[in-house]
């Protein structure tokens, strides 16, 4: 149960009332779970902010219809009014303690803002670089999302930084290097100071994005190590960080910020369109090998450090002892296998991937080979741990894979009727057993610690 503290307050009062526990013992089982933080509040943040968004694109549809009839002075009457009074009324709302509607009318600002660019260049017929506009927007939003600070307007600053990046990129093949360390170093601290994961997320999402962009523009071979190396070294920081991390917290022993892109490649990679269409042995330039070794050497990082905690772990001692004794929470790789075991094959397919890059031709095959293994090893964890710890979406994922798998190589593979219906009269059963063990001991099912 999300909220655990309800049903405990009432359950233990009646415990009390029938003779089972005594008062003090009902308080001290309160005290250790004590009441999670209220929703209501980011609910309003979340329906002010849609709201807001919303209202802005309204009006500013209605001043676009009415635009032609309106004269200079009174389209930047409007323009100015509009900006300035949002952020106002948003400031008399933080005043008087209604914060979380205050945001968004901060974002209607934002919006209002954005909108003030294109309006003031369309009365004054300024044909300027139209990226540029995204860009100062953007910066308008950072600005503002740590002047609150504010999640809402990071979120914005981050959408608005991979549209500029992406229009500049696609439109113009213009790159910009700074680009995604920009996205990086402007929103990760902002998520950091607010413990905000969802913004941690995007900040990560949107900065391997942008890397990757700017990695495919240079050279098309970049993108796939590129993505790769960089959800890898994501993946390992998250394990290293465990709950204490801004980024999601591991479900079912499996770092999934990063992982679900890492396995989507792991799948392509056993397929020879995919596998042999790049090689870093074709690269030219100094910036293509920088795009490809910076997340290797990350990835590499990472990794060097998840080995020694897990032999530091092994002999009883602590990598970083300012982070206090070892326990489950704190360093998962310690006391979880299957984490260990998942991340093991992370570090096979990454040297897998690296070898690749030096060696075509007869090796392919066996290459090949080991990567489907690799995807159907990560299935076979999902599915051994979901039915252990009854996670619904860990077994749907790992039915996912698998029948992904056995579908993407039925021609491939077999090329007998009969061997093909073997495999998935084999698959089939193997997921009614599956279905069978998950559910005989009461038919209900857990979902990442909620009832399905």
């Amino acid at each position: 149960m999300k909220n655990i503290s309800g049903f405990l307050s009432r359950e233990t009062q009646d415990w009390v009332v029938d003779g089972l526990i005594s008062p003090e013992q009902a308080a001290a089982i309160r005290a250790r779970y004590p009441e999670a933080p209220a929703a209501a509040s980011w609910t309003m943040v979340l329906f002010s902010c849609l709201g807001a968004v919303l209202l802005g694109l309204g009006l500013i549809l209605f001043f676009a219809y009415n635009w032609d009839d309106m004269s200079k002075y009174a389209k930047l009457g409007v323009v100015f009014a509009g900006l300035t009074g949002t952020h106002f009324l948003a400031d008399r709302l933080t005043k008087r303690e209604m914060g979380r509607m205050a945001e968004g009318i901060h974002l209607l600002g934002t919006m209002f803002f954005g909108a003030g660019i294109w309006l003031i260049a369309q009365i004054y017929h300024l044909n300027e670089h139209y990226p540029n506009a995204f860009f100062v927007w953007a910066l308008g939003a950072l600005a503002m999302a740590w002047a609150r600070p504010s999640v809402p307007q990071g979120i914005l600053a981050a959408v608005l930084l991979i549209v500029w990046n992406g229009s500049e990129l696609l439109d113009f093949d213009a790159v910009f290097h700074s680009a995604p360390f920009l996205i990086l170093a402007g929103l990760l601290p902002l998520a950091i100071l607010r413990q905000s994961r969802v913004l941690g997320t995007l900040t990560v999402a949107a900065f391997i994005t942008s890397l990757t962009m700017t990695a495919g523009i240079l050279d098309d071979d970049l993108v796939p190590p590129a993505l790769f190396f960089s959800c890898v070294a994501v993946m390992g920081v998250n394990v290293l960080r465990g709950d204490r991390s801004v980024l999601p917290p591991m479900k079912g022993s499996f770092p999934f910020s990063g992982g679900l892109v890492y396995l989507l490649l792991v799948f392509l990679f056993g397929f020879d369109e995919f596998l042999g269409g790049f090689s870093i042995l074709r690269l030219g330039g100094p910036l293509e090998w920088i795009y490809f070794s910076g997340p290797l050497a990350a990835a590499a990082a990472v990794f060097f450090v998840l080995i020694l905690r897990i032999r530091r772990s092994a002999g009883g001692g602590r990598l970083f002892p300012e982070t206090g004794p070892l326990t489950p929470k704190a360093d998962p790789l310690a006391y979880d296998p299957i984490l260990r075991t998942h991340m093991g094959n992370v570090l096979g397919a990454s040297i897998l991937l690296l070898f690749a890059q030096f060696f075509h031709g007869p090796a392919e095959v066996p290459i090949m080979i080991f990567f489907n293994l690799i995807f159907l090893c990560h299935a076979v964890l999902f599915l051994y741990q979901g039915c252990r710890k009854r996670h619904i979406r860990l077994i749907l994922l790992s039915c996912l894979m698998i029948g992904a798998q056995t579908l993407a190589r039925f021609h491939d593979l077999f090329d007998s009727l009969l061997a093909r219906s073997l495999v998935f009269c084999l698959v089939g059963a193997g997921f009614f057993v599956f279905g069978k063990v998950f559910t005989r001991d009461d038919g209900t099912m857990e979902a990442d610690g909620g009832r399905a």
